[in-house]
């Protein structure tokens, strides 16, 4: 079945089994074939009626399929009217036959009404075709008999006589008229059907016969076509003396006219009955009536804020369908009793007139059984109680009796765990059951029940999500108290750290701290993923870079006499994949790190990275430079093989450790802040202190990306080696460090850049990102 506009075969843009399991019933069991149409005019739902009619099937029959069925003479005609009214979404009606799977062609009076969403747009088309072969046939045979009695009228001018007899053979009202508009004559079936004798008839006396609500309708149309000298055709409700129930005619009246002058000289007319193609139609425009308010209500419950706001919108839908003017909510109880207890829900068309009926409703809880609320939260299913004051199972009926309160009914909300409220409607006069009502009423509460079920999720989601915030707020404090607070400064280096955290809670973390006299470690660690599970994973890992933790990795005790010694960077990151790596491996986890050990003696750093963002030395007036070293995140593989790289820092330089949430800043457009740009942003902070030059680079990233929490934490580790004229730092003439840091051999250095090369490589394979 091909999906219309909004995605699917359903009310309001939604899809409901239930509902569309109740809307075939109720489609299958009109006498017309219906089906529906998408927006643009593809047809892909028929009843069952049709396929019992035409012998076929959706899969012949949907899109413009139906042409199959059509008379080959009609449907060009068809065709192109029907594609203009689903171009102007206008109503179509059209009349045309149909080939039945017998092969036989029957008339069928064909019409489609667009349905509109909230804001006017034609989301689908319902149509209907119904039969009206006998109808033609009869109308046939009318005109047949006005030509013959017009091609008669020389021949029986004569013979008046035997003109009556004529006309009184004819199976339909048949009358006459002078040019005035003056009946003169009307055929025994006009008489026998009205009851009416021919001087009661004559002149304007047949008017007595028509429907109030008609009358001043049809003697506008027969006076203007008396003004003009123009056939007029009219339809009017006649009452039927024998049971004085007025029944639909078709009038039509023709003007005759003498061949010399063109005076007209009498009226010829002809009442032809279409009370049962009138039911038809009004049945029809019923039936899409409650489709209609089915759709509204829907709309409506699912646009409200609340439950009580879905619920106010539904009994004022109904109300405005159905004219009447009371319409109020009783809730399911809280408590073990589950009786019904009032709500302050109401529709007053006339507050004032229903005060006493409120305020005794509003006090009246009621059981399972009890009242009219109460039979509807028994059977699970609609109720009408045809006059409340003689209803013995009504507690308000004094309430209701002094306030003229008569005619009602009520019908459940449902949900999956049963009836959780009940509408209930009023009207001042006495009503007899209405059963299509009641199941369209159905529908309403089946509805409306899916918002109750949906609201209460929102709740529970909105609970959770209290929950989780709580959660991350408390893992955000966690992450941010173990900071650094204060920084291992001296003469020589001076430390530096920023941490902009995301808007959802993300791992980065960052320590500087002592190591001894001599030495400081610093690191700077990211976990993949986002929320408590990345900052727990954050938290633990930094316990175990702790130097003063018990079980820490940064840090040998002593033990069988040896003095306590601190890890090389490559031990560290070797213990936390050892330690990590299995675990990581189910939480579909890793983090990246940077881990240094700086000597405050002769400004060497040793390092080790494992899969993080290569740090940047700036000094004045020279080239950004990289420490390019790595190895695998923490996480990814089982057993790693860290290596440890060294480099001297000079007086002046500074060096910059950040995670990948800087480079990796999006703007607006989508674009990178990129590596190049940051090395760019870091050497133009030249002599800035080195704390303002952080706010400096944070507030041009910040501007970068529009304003705003970062989608992805922001961190950075600086230190600054203070200018001292008496320190030598040992570079040699090719640029690499020396004398405390040994010359490597080529191959070792071939051996280091295909490492780095291929753990790069790997992680680029396997993200993009890096870290997200």
């Amino acid at each position: 079945m091909k999906p219309g506009p909004d995605g699917g075969f359903r009310s309001g843009g939604l899809s409901s089994q239930e509902w569309e399991l109740d809307f075939h019933t109720l489609a299958n069991s009109i006498s017309q074939l219906a089906w529906m149409a998408d927006a643009a005019g593809y047809i892909f739902w028929y009843n069952q009626r049709w396929y019992d009619y035409t012998g076929t099937t959706l899969e012949q029959m949907q899109g413009w399929g139906w042409q199959k069925v059509h008379h080959p003479d009609e449907v060009g005609r068809v065709v192109e009217r029907i594609r203009r009214a689903f171009a102007t979404g206008e109503p179509w009606e059209d009349t045309f036959p149909l080939r039945s799977k017998e092969g036989e062609y029957r008339w069928f009076l064909s019409r489609a009404l667009p349905i509109r969403d909230a804001d006017g747009r034609v989301v689908r088309w319902f149509g209907t075709n119904t039969d009206v072969t006998e109808q033609r046939q009869a109308r046939a045979q009318a005109e047949a008999a006005v030509r013959v009695l017009e091609e008669a009228r020389g021949a029986l001018r004569a013979s008046e006589e035997k003109y009556r007899s004529l006309a009184d053979l004819i199976p339909g009202i048949v009358w006459t008229a002078r040019p005035d508009g003056w009946i003169d004559y009307a055929n025994q079936f006009w008489l026998k059907y009205t009851g009416l004798t021919m001087q009661q008839t004559e002149g304007s006396g047949w008017t007595v016969t028509v429907h109030p609500d008609d009358l001043e309708r049809v003697s506008q149309l027969w006076g203007k076509a008396l003004d003009i000298g123009e056939p007029v055709e009219v339809e009017y409700r006649i009452k039927r003396a024998a049971d004085g129930v007025y029944r639909w005619f078709l009038a039509q009246g023709r003007p005759v006219r003498d061949r010399v002058g063109g005076r007209i000289v009498k009226w010829f007319g002809l009442l032809t009955e279409i009370e049962d193609q009138k039911q038809g139609q009004k049945a029809l425009e019923r039936q899409n009536d409650l489709v209609h308010l089915l759709n509204e209500v829907t709309v409506a419950a699912y646009e409200a804020a609340t439950v009580e706001e879905a619920l106010q919108a539904g009994i004022d839908q109904v109300c405005a369908y159905t004219g009447w003017p009371v319409g109020h909510v009783y809730v399911r109880a809280d408590d073990s009793s589950q009786d019904l207890v009032p709500t302050t829900i109401w529709h007053l068309d006339r507050p004032e007139d229903f005060e006493s009926f409120v305020r005794v409703t509003e006090s009246t809880p009621l059981a399972a059984g009890v009242g009219l609320p109460g039979r509807v939260l028994a059977g699970k299913e609609p109720a009408w109680i045809m006059d409340v004051t003689q209803d013995e199972n009504f507690p308000r009926a004094k309430a209701a009796a002094n306030l003229g309160v008569k005619g009602a009914f009520g019908f459940p909300v449902l949900t999956a765990d049963g009836v959780v409220a009940v509408l209930e409607f009023f009207t001042s006069e006495p009503k007899e059951p209405d059963e299509v009502l009641l199941r369209a009423m159905a529908q309403v509460g089946i509805q409306l029940g899916q918002v109750f079920e949906r609201k209460r999720a929102e709740r529970a989601l909105e609970v959770v999500n209290a929950r989780l915030r709580q959660d991350l707020e408390a893992a955000a404090r966690i992450q941010r108290a173990l900071l650094p607070t204060a920084l291992p400064d001296s003469d020589r280096v001076h430390f530096a750290w920023t941490y902009q955290p995301s808007a959802t809670l993300a791992g980065d973390h960052l320590n500087i701290f002592p190591l001894d006299e001599r030495h400081v470690g610093l690191y700077l660690l990211d976990v993949s993923g986002h929320g408590v599970p990345a900052s727990l994973l954050a938290v633990t890992v930094s316990r175990f870079l702790s130097p003063s933790a018990d079980a820490s990795f940064v840090r040998f005790p002593s033990r069988d006499g040896q003095p306590a010694r601190f890890a090389r960077p490559s031990e560290v990151v070797e213990r936390l994949n050892h330690q990590f790596a299995n675990e990581l491996k189910e939480m579909k986890q890793f983090f990246t790190l940077f881990y240094g050990i700086l000597n405050l003696d002769t400004l060497e750093m040793s390092y080790a990275i494992a899969g993080h963002p290569w740090p940047i030395i700036t000094s004045p007036g020279a080239t950004p430079r990289v420490l390019k070293a790595s190895s695998f995140p923490v996480g990814i593989v089982e057993e790693v093989q860290s290596k440890d790289a060294a480099a001297v820092l000079r007086p002046g330089e500074r060096f910059w450790l950040y995670s990948d949430g800087l480079p990796e800043a999006m703007s607006p457009q989508g674009e990178a802040f990129g590596m190049r740009r940051l090395s760019a942003e870091l050497q133009s902070l030249g002599a800035t202190p080195l704390s303002e030059g952080l706010d400096n680079l944070w507030q041009r990233v910040k501007l970068w990306t529009g304003g705003g929490s970062p989608q992805d934490d922001v961190s950075v580790v600086a230190l600054e080696i203070s200018e001292d004229p008496s320190f030598n730092d040992h570079t040699d003439a090719s640029g690499r460090v020396g004398p405390e840091q040994p010359q490597n051999p080529p191959e070792i250095l071939r051996e280091r850049a295909k490492a780095a090369h291929n753990a790069a490589h790997f992680l680029a394979i396997l993200t993009p990102s890096r870290i997200r």
